[in-house]
């Protein structure tokens, strides 16, 4: 199954900075579903843009040069893979749809090659105590350059093999940059950098996040101990890290595989899955200690400091004393 996104480019940048949920949306999820209903709207467009194989760009007849450009940008950096096409009423030539759909197709024959490029869409549920989320997103982080290098948009992925301790990485997102402006500038963020920037609460940061456009990935924390006691769920959870516009959150996305008795029992309880298996320790297995326990995130920006951004999040990872303590 191929995925087409359809995308607003005259309320893009709006809804990119906006407050609301889906169930604050006119008929967008039953009000029964509370889940559902959480969602963020920037999160969800960004998700939809994320993992789709074809993009269209509508209503370029609505909005100016400037925001269609804009879109364009923001899709191409968020979805480097895709085919996008750029419409007004929603007229797009069917066949070069259905060619670009077909084209997608083959492309994910590769997928039993570690160098596939192939997106796997990361979903974080309400509720997740199991293995059944997808830790596929090694493939779905492969944001490298791409045409929205000519806006300044790039990005990179940040990883580690040990914990974060919970009290430095809250310090971190406690000053977390939420964005003043009602509409995404995309030009606006590349003269932000590091510099000073006055935030909704009034107070002027210097804050390497501050020009971060989305951040996702999966995160590793650390229990208050490592003797069976009190928080182990910390360290047996795998957390969702999910960024965009003016939402951030920190969810439940099951357990690491890491958490049950070794490679044996991942292969037992994947016995009818053997290219997963396999895929797992080629991509997620990254120590013989934690498994596939790991920090592994992507930030998508424009003009941000990298260097500081590392720095900062290998600040809240915990010590070498603290990892044998």
């Amino acid at each position: 199954t191929k995925v087409v996104t359809l995308v607003d480019s005259s309320t893009f940048g709006i809804d990119w900075m906006s407050w609301n949920s889906a169930g604050d949306r006119d008929n967008w999820v039953d009000p029964a579903d509370e889940c559902a209903a959480s969602l963020k709207v920037t999160e969800l467009l960004a998700e939809q843009v994320e993992s789709a194989d074809t993009i269209v760009v509508n209503k370029i007849d609505l909005s100016d040069e400037a925001r269609t450009a804009q879109a364009m940008e923001v899709v191409k950096s968020l979805n480097p893979n895709a085919k996008v096409f750029q419409t007004q009423y929603g007229k797009t030539p069917l066949e070069e749809l259905l060619s670009s759909v077909k084209s997608e197709a083959k492309k994910t024959e590769c997928c039993s090659n570690p160098t596939c490029p192939s997106k796997v869409e990361v979903k974080a549920e309400c509720t997740a105590d199991d293995h059944s989320h997808d830790h596929s997103h090694s493939h779905s982080h492969s944001h490298s350059h791409s045409d929205s290098d000519a806006a300044g948009i790039t990005s990179f992925t940040y990883k580690a093999t040990r914990p974060f301790r919970m009290d430095r990485l809250l310090n971190v997102l406690n000053t977390w940059p939420v964005p003043v402006k009602d509409e995404l500038d995309i030009k606006a963020m590349s003269k932000y950098s590091s510099s000073s920037v006055t935030m909704l609460s009034g107070d002027t940061v210097d804050n390497p996040f501050v020009s971060i456009l989305r951040s996702k990935g999966f995160c590793w924390m650390a229990p208050n101990s490592w003797e069976g006691k009190g928080d182990q769920w910390r360290h047996e959870t795998a957390m969702y890290w999910s960024h965009a516009g003016k939402h951030f959150g920190i969810t439940s996305a099951g357990k690491w595989w890491g958490s049950l008795e070794g490679k044996e029992q991942v292969q037992m309880f994947l016995e009818d899955k053997p290219e997963e298996y396999e895929r797992i320790m080629r991509d997620d297995w990254v120590t013989d200690e934690f498994g596939d326990r790991r920090q592994e995130l992507v930030f998508i920006g424009v003009g941000y400091d990298e260097q500081k951004i590392r720095d900062s999040l290998d600040e809240c990872l915990l010590t070498d004393e603290e990892m044998e303590s």
